[in-house]
């Protein structure tokens, strides 16, 4: 017993097991902002992303007859990984940005229903537009949703799945905790062979 606390006393080992003690907080404090910050960072991320493109598509619409609007609608789509679907007044699709997928037209029209029929997670609500978080019944896929009337009074209705960040923190936190694993395990380790030196 007296050795062990000899051991324990040595300034090699508690330098050593200050320094795991410290990793091992650091990766605990890593973990939780992984879980509760990055998240909620990309919600916030995505719903400003959305209130953007949907001025821009307003903008668009506003000033249809100098631009291609198929193909700066099909740019906005591309680059921010959007789906989007515009309605005229009288409830028929003038732009959807993923033709070639016809179910996708259909997952579209499942989520604007349910959409109005006040299902889901409200994110913001603004003058002329509403984002929510909803999931898909079919793909078991959550999205965020935003629903717009645009100035012309054309419904507008983007969407982005969200399942990729979930994974991604997923992945991160399993990596945290291999990491937090071999600490501990080097920890033991050391301090195992030290206490073998002294006896």
């Amino acid at each position: 017993m007296k050795k062990f606390k000899k051991a324990l006393s040595s300034v090699r080992v508690r330098l050593f097991m200050t320094l795991s003690l410290v990793i091992l907080l650091i990766i605990l404090f890593l973990i939780l902002v992984n879980n509760f910050v990055f998240g909620q960072f990309y919600i916030y991320s995505k719903t400003k992303a959305l209130k953007s493109v949907y001025e821009t598509v307003n903008n668009y619409y506003n000033d249809a007859q100098n631009i291609d609007l198929e193909t700066q609608l099909e740019k906005l789509a591309i680059n921010n990984n959007f789906d989007i679907l515009i309605k005229n007044n009288q409830n028929v699709n003038v732009y959807t940005s993923n033709k070639d997928f016809f179910s996708t037209l259909g997952q579209m029209k499942e989520m604007t229903s349910r959409f109005n029929n006040n299902i889901g997670e409200v994110i913001e609500n603004g003058k002329d537009f509403t984002i929510k978080k909803l999931k898909d019944s079919k793909n078991d896929i959550t999205y965020i949703l935003l629903s717009a009337t645009l100035d012309n009074e054309y419904l507008l209705y983007i969407r982005i799945p969200i399942t990729s960040i979930q994974e991604s923190v997923k992945i991160s936190n399993n990596f945290l905790y291999l990491m937090a694993r071999i600490c501990y395990l080097d920890c033991c380790c050391h301090c195992n062979l030290c206490i073998k030196k002294i006896w």
